[in-house]
């Protein structure tokens, strides 16, 4: 997601606070932009993956919800949001999005509520 949050040319900085870069106006770009956080929303439901997330960046989850809220993008909140749940089915996730004041599912359960 790092790589795919900086500029175009590879520079910049992946800025968690900030929504995605405005360059993302493509439908490919936005497209493969969607794909990688389905899959690290994927790899995040369980608890083994959302340890290494967050070991790789700690303000993921952050960076998510941030984005539920103010991503320009509705295909891309949209997205966010589905990850924000995945994220929640883990004790890990459902803790974090606890201190970041939102709802999560019952722990040890199948559903996943954000």
């Amino acid at each position: 997601l790092r790589q795919l949050s900086q500029q175009q040319n590879g520079g910049g900085s992946s800025d968690h606070d900030q929504p995605p870069p405005s360059h993302y106006k493509t439908s490919v770009d936005v497209t493969e932009l969607r794909a990688a956080l389905w899959s690290l929303g994927h790899i995040g439901s369980t608890e083994l993956g959302f340890k290494m997330i967050i070991a790789i960046d700690a303000k993921f989850v952050d960076f998510c919800v941030h984005n539920v809220c103010n991503c320009g993008n509705y295909s891309l909140r949209g997205t966010f949001f589905f990850v924000v749940g995945l994220l929640s089915r883990t004790i890990r996730g459902s803790k974090k999005l606890l201190q970041l004041q939102w709802e999560a599912a019952p722990f040890g359960g199948n559903s996943a509520v954000a």
